[in-house]
């Protein structure tokens, strides 16, 4: 179960885990402009993960409760909590930046609705 600041996130919903690219961000020089090739640093990507997959609860309404919590953890500007994934991996100072429906709910022995949520560790 994926965890923010020490509460349940997405239920029980079967969730793919995708870590972002780490490294240095590199700049064109000729968009800097200037004239000799290459690329300049510019410093570090910021850290981000994705999880996607679909929610899942018995009715409607639940669905609309469990929306309602998702979203109320997202915060401007982006608290910085303790990210825990559902294999036990913690990241410290991650914000929950995004939350995105992928799709329409289907609902028949349980309701369900794809999502895509994405936290990144932002730099000082």
């Amino acid at each position: 179960m994926i965890t923010f600041n020490a509460a349940p996130l997405f239920g029980n919903a079967p969730v793919r885990t995708l870590r972002e690219p780490r490294g240095e961000q590199l700049t064109p020089r000729i968009a800097l402009g200037l004239t000799s090739g290459g690329s300049v640093a510019a410093g570090e990507f910021d850290f981000g993960i994705t999880f996607s997959g679909r929610l899942i609860t018995d009715t409607p309404s639940q669905m609309h409760d469990m929306l309602e919590s998702i979203t109320s953890r997202i915060s401007s500007p982006p608290a910085r909590r303790e990210l825990v994934d559902e294999q036990g991996n913690s990241w410290p100072n991650m914000s929950f930046v995004r939350f995105e429906l992928l799709g329409p709910m289907e609902c028949g022995r349980v309701c369900s609705l794809p999502f895509t949520a994405k936290f990144v560790g932002l730099h000082d």
